[in-house]
């Protein structure tokens, strides 16, 4: 699959080779102190982050942020989006779709329930060219609004969807569209 985007799978080699020796020097600083100890405990939570970032996982099952599209970046963001999520720019979910993505292992599964709109409008042109030529789809249920009772009427329109990180195969996705209908309507059509 192309890696377009998100953290480079070379770079994340690179600082997840760098990880252990930098955490060692951290730990000595903890246990053995000096001015900087202060410091290293600022340090340590942020190593363990890049940790999370720069490994791959065999799953990841999420309901990305969202942020309003473009206009509801604040500008260093929507700096950072682009130039690291050209296909996933239009929205701050779009590009955590690609970084999961990224983030998973080959043969890697992702699970997603997000906003519909990625699937039909033209500013997600790019991301659905990206999605489909990066991982294989193996299921996308079409659920529109009032699956979550608790936002009430037709505030979200959603879509759960399954990826894998693999080539585009011969696998044949299951599309389900569950539009209409009541909150149980369409989780009896998601059992069947």
């Amino acid at each position: 699959p192309r890696q377009a985007g998100g953290l480079k799978k070379a770079a994340r080699d690179r600082l997840a080779a760098m990880l252990p020796e930098i955490e060692k020097r951290l730990e000595d600083v903890l246990k053995y102190g000096d001015l900087m100890h202060a410091s290293a405990q600022v340090i340590k939570p942020l190593l363990q982050q890049a940790r999370m970032l720069a490994g791959q996982y065999d799953a990841g099952v999420t309901n990305p942020p969202y942020v309003g599209g473009r206009n509801g970046m604040p500008p260093y963001l929507k700096e950072y989006v682009s130039e690291h999520f050209s296909a996933g720019k239009a929205d701050l979910f779009a590009a955590f779709i690609q970084q999961c993505c990224h983030m998973a292992a080959r043969y890697g599964r992702i699970g997603m329930v997000t906003k519909h709109n990625w699937m039909f409008t033209s500013t997600y042109a790019e991301f659905r060219e990206w999605l489909l030529s990066s991982v294989s789809i193996q299921s996308v249920a079409h659920l529109g609004p009032g699956v979550f009772e608790f936002l009430g009427g037709e505030v979200v329109q959603v879509v759960a969807f399954s990826l894998q990180k693999c080539e585009v195969n011969q696998h044949t996705p299951k599309f389900i569209r569950a539009t209409d209908g009541t909150t149980d309507e369409k989780r009896n059509a998601l059992l069947t």
